[in-house]
């Protein structure tokens, strides 16, 4: 615990704020799922969790032919059937859709600028692109 609140020390006061505000927004998300039905919470973390999971093994599959382990044509087979699942997720689970989601416009509401620091809107606020 004590190498913790040497560790907290160090900080600087952005950090401070930046974990502070995360550990809000931890609780918050807490609370809303405490507050919901676990069949809808089911319904709209497995098929994110899967979306996340899928992307990241898209990504695998790239660092295995950059590593020779295993060819181009055969990771072009493996990203196809990656992309194909991640397209029924897509069709059958808009992620706009879920109770208690923010809108794009509450986010950004939600958003504290850090001294001397602008918002970008639009720019990198969409989901990762995988490359394969």
């Amino acid at each position: 615990m004590k190498e913790l609140c040497k560790l907290a020390d160090e900080l600087s006061d952005v950090e401070k704020r930046v974990m502070h505000e995360s550990q809000i927004q931890v609780e918050e998300a807490d609370m809303l799922l405490k507050s919901m039905n676990q069949k809808q919470v089911d319904a709209a973390v497995s098929p994110l969790f899967s979306i996340v999971s899928l992307n990241k093994v898209a990504g695998h599959v790239q660092g295995l032919v950059e590593s020779g382990v295993i060819t181009p044509r055969k990771a072009g087979k493996c990203n196809e059937e990656v992309e194909e699942e991640l397209d029924i997720l897509l069709g059958c689970c808009p992620t706009t859709d879920h109770p208690g989601q923010l809108s794009e416009e509450e986010k950004e509401r939600k958003i504290i600028p850090v001294q001397g620091e602008e918002t970008t809107s639009g720019e990198g606020s969409g989901p990762a692109d995988v490359q394969c």
